[in-house]
């Protein structure tokens, strides 16, 4: 009786580790099949190419505040500037090219010192962040640049081909300036009562306008009424005189005063052909005679004045 108990026991117990090894292994395969069965599903996005932003443009001359006009200097170039953030929002890598273009408003013709000009490669001076950087772009503008109010259109162009463009004003303001072809006026020597041969003095313009000329002169200090002041005695204002073509007797020419007087009919154009590298065009030629009065003798010197006027 009892030993038919032990076996009954022993039978329940088997047939209940089999269940739970039944159980075991069905949770295993279960779990198996769900991380082991890979299926990989492709993603895809396209990002848009957008075209790039030229930002706050500022035109100025180089060493001067943006905000002030620009001021030529006579006879020369300055280095008038173009900058502008570019902004791309697909990176600053997708920025290929940057170009500007300086003219006078209304402008629309080919490119020229009056009134325009270009620059097809501005520089990138710093990167601001990975989908900004700050460009410069440099034009060396002539004194003969018209005055007037100018334009910079500043252009930005991606690797896609897509641009966008932005524009600065500036006011480029009037010059008047002349350059004189001597500093010396030599009239040689001569004898009391006699009078000079023609000394020229060409004047060339060196600015932006059209241009007349005002003339003084004196012998000490400036008013004092003499053209010289020799070693003895001095020559008056209205000894030393000016004409517009070559070969007048002193007797017809004009007399230089002691406050500045226009010269009639004279007038030195504006420079306005860029291949006059000679300035013929922008100067003219005055022509001058003194004579030496009764009681002078000795070295005579003596000051003349040019003086730059608008027409």
């Amino acid at each position: 009786m009892k030993l038919r108990i032990k076996v009954t026991g022993v039978c329940i117990l088997l047939a209940l580790g089999i269940v739970v090894l039944l159980l075991n292994t069905q949770s295993r395969d279960a779990f198996s099949s769900t991380y082991n069965d890979n299926t990989s599903v492709l993603t895809k996005l396209n990002v848009s190419n957008v075209a790039p932003w030229v930002i706050n443009p500022v035109v100025y001359k180089q060493g001067t505040p943006a905000g002030n006009n620009i001021v030529l200097e006579e006879g020369t170039t300055i280095n008038v500037r173009c900058n502008a953030t570019i902004n791309d929002t697909n990176g600053v890598n997708d920025i290929s090219s940057v170009n500007a273009t300086f003219y006078l408003s209304g402008y629309t013709g080919a490119a020229d010192y009056n009134t325009l000009y270009k620059n097809t490669s501005c520089t990138q001076v710093y990167q601001i962040s990975n989908i900004a950087a700050y460009y410069s772009c440099n034009f060396q503008v002539w004194y003969f640049a018209n005055n007037g109010t100018w334009e910079c259109n500043m252009t930005a162009l991606d690797t896609g081909g897509l641009s966008n463009y932005s524009v600065a004003q500036n006011i480029i303001d009037p010059l008047y300036a002349i350059n004189l072809s001597t500093t010396e006026i030599d009239f040689g020597e001569l004898d009391p009562g006699q009078s000079s041969t023609d000394q020229v003095v060409n004047v060339t313009n060196f600015g932006n306008m059209n241009l007349t000329i005002a003339v003084k002169g004196y012998g000490v200090t400036d008013g004092d009424g003499w053209a010289m002041n020799c070693t003895v005695g001095n020559i008056s204002i209205g000894y030393e005189r000016y004409a517009l073509d070559p070969g007048i007797a002193w007797d017809s020419m004009t007399q230089l005063t002691s406050s500045f007087t226009n010269i009639a009919g004279l007038t030195v154009y504006q420079r306005v052909d860029d291949n006059d590298n000679a300035m013929i065009n922008s100067t003219n030629s005055t022509y001058w005679k003194i004579k030496a009065p009764l009681g002078t003798r000795g070295q005579c010197n003596g000051t003349l004045v040019f003086s730059a006027v608008a027409t």
